[in-house]
């Protein structure tokens, strides 16, 4: 059959993460707190103002954020002075303090004709919709950036959550804070979220355990290192974060003989049925919701064995877990969560 003619196919829209940066977002420096402050005053735009400082104040997820009442932090004629809210993705409560200047923009919303008789914190002025939706929420924050003069793809709406909690850590070094602040249910989650000011503590209580660490940033190689430096060169549930794949899985077999890489594997059938579900999934090895995840791309066993026969790498062990830990021997891409990998190449 002729092929020649077929129709050349092409994309309807532009890719929506195409010249964006996407994985973590950045956490607003006090200057930026500033800037953005004093150009919502200036402007006079309640609302905004109110937003803005509630949501650096409460560091609640976006999802909670816009659904909150003006009840939860409005009573008695007056701002709450601490408050708690049930998240939406753990449903345990979290509580979180409103300081001075928030409780002042907010009672100034609040008491604003446009809210008269209103019963969400931050009511949508799209009909049918009672209260700002996330994406709504993005938008704003998107302009709060841009108005500073800051890279958009860079910031979201996650940076808000990570601003005060960011400038907490650097000032106590107390992570059992931070994570109750963020009401993280594990002090893994707190570790990851915090990025690259966690690693501070990190190698702290290394140190105190008379462990050698050096601090250094895996995307821009390991060139302080010799080849062969090392016998075992370790990767723990991070491939998926990181974006040059190929070239840190070169760098770790060029400064050590073998290395041991884990990872989330998607094809796990309970990911599957989320997908199937409309939905991403959220498990054990995968905790975080699609919208504040620090993970770059996803891949299954396969993927990866397919990456590795492509690079040449030699796979010289493999266990596959599930989620309560236990080695999985059959079906291992269906019924796997996790997988472990140990690998060489041929000098």
């Amino acid at each position: 059959m002729s092929t020649g003619l077929l129709p050349v196919l092409r994309p309807s829209r532009t890719p929506w993460n195409k010249g964006r940066i996407i994985g973590q977002k950045r956490p607003l420096l006090p200057r930026h707190v500033w800037s953005i402050r004093v150009r919502l005053e200036m402007a006079d735009n309640l609302r905004d103002l109110a937003l803005f400082n509630l949501a650096v104040d409460s560091k609640l997820r976006g999802c909670d954020l816009v659904a909150l009442r003006v009840r939860d932090v409005f009573v008695a004629g007056r701002v709450k002075e601490r408050t708690s809210m049930v998240q939406s993705k753990t449903g345990k409560p979290v509580r979180f303090e409103i300081t001075e200047t928030t409780r002042l923009s907010l009672e100034r919303w609040i008491r604003d004709p446009e809210m008269l008789g209103l019963e969400f914190l931050w009511p949508s002025r799209i009909h049918g919709s009672p209260h700002l939706s996330t994406r709504q929420y993005a938008r704003i924050v998107r302009g709060w950036v841009t108005s500073v003069g800051l890279e958009p793809s860079a910031y979201g709406t996650h940076s808000m959550r990570r601003t005060k909690v960011a400038q907490i850590y650097k000032k106590t070094g107390n992570l059992r804070a931070v994570q109750l602040l963020l009401g993280h249910t594990k002090m893994d989650s707190t570790v990851r979220y915090l990025g690259v000011e966690i690693e501070d503590a990190n190698i702290l209580a290394a140190i105190k355990k008379g462990v050698n660490v050096i601090q250094g940033n895996l995307e821009r190689g390991l060139d302080e290192f010799a080849d062969q430096a090392f016998d075992h060169v370790v990767l723990s549930r991070t491939l998926q974060t990181v974006r040059h794949t190929e070239g840190i899985l070169r760098e770790m077999l060029r400064v050590g003989r073998e290395a041991v890489v884990s990872f989330p594997n998607f094809a796990y059938w309970k990911n599957q049925r989320a997908v199937l579900g409309g939905r991403m999934p959220v498990s054990e090895d995968l905790p975080y919701q699609w919208y504040d995840s620090p993970n770059v791309r996803f891949f299954t066993l396969l993927d990866f064995e397919d990456l590795c026969a492509k690079m040449g790498l030699i796979i010289k062990e493999r266990h596959v877990l599930d989620e309560q830990g236990n080695i999985v021997e059959n079906e291992v891409n269906f019924l796997g969560s996790l997988a472990v990998y140990r690998l060489t190449q041929n000098r």
